[in-house]
């Protein structure tokens, strides 16, 4: 234990003189005690400040976290309206929907292998292995 010399005044000296005699305790007790609870005050400002500034770190995480969703949401939405676009002008050009639709689903199930993804859609199970595109010969 260290110990510490101070020079109080007067009035100071004899509250802690008056609060030791009631408490029954000795002035150094007095002292320590008023010591560590200031501290203590110190200590929980401190995290107090750090919690608040943390609290501000969380909401901005939050707010980037759903500004990424949403940016991953509207890629989503550009993909498939994308491929559901080249599907239509696949359709357009070779005259027949149904053969559009197949080379769609051929040319997403070879994209999605050879990423090596496990992307799943309502038309495409998830353990298909990619398949040849049959080529009709004129």
């Amino acid at each position: 234990m260290a110990h510490i010399n101070i020079l109080v005044d007067d009035s100071i000296h004899f509250a802690i003189e008056e609060l030791a005699r009631i408490n029954k305790t000795t002035k150094s007790e007095v002292i320590r005690d008023a010591l560590t609870k200031y501290i203590n005050g110190m200590f929980s400002d401190h995290l107090s400040a750090m919690d608040k500034r943390l609290e501000n770190i969380e909401n901005l995480l939050t707010k980037e976290l759903h500004r990424y969703n949403s940016l991953l949401a509207k890629n989503t939405l550009y993909t498939i309206a994308a491929r559901e676009q080249i599907t239509i002008f696949h359709g357009v050009n070779i005259g027949n929907k149904e053969d559009a639709i197949k080379a769609k689903n051929i040319a997403w199930r070879n994209s999605v292998a050879l990423l090596q993804k496990h992307y799943t859609d309502e038309k495409i199970d998830q353990n298909i292995t990619p398949q040849k595109e049959e080529r009709k010969d004129d």
